[in-house]
């Protein structure tokens, strides 16, 4: 939504996306999900490090989108 070409400030300010808290749910995932039992665990953990380092940027306006 814009007013007079400039977007409204946010105000809500919180995480998005707990990277800590989502590999740690990665085991149980793995017990849920058999196909992720076919991947490195290393290249789980390497994935949702990239995803909330392009959500970090995108927030920070440093990238336009994750």
């Amino acid at each position: 939504m814009k007013q007079n070409g400039q977007l409204l400030s946010n105000e809500w300010k919180g995480s998005f996306l707990d990277k800590y808290a989502t590999i740690k749910e990665l085991r149980a995932l793995k017990k849920e999900y058999s196909f992720l039992k076919e991947v490195d665990s290393i290249a789980l953990q390497k994935s949702v490090e990239n995803l909330a380092d392009s959500y970090s940027r995108y927030y920070k306006k440093q990238n336009k989108s994750p």
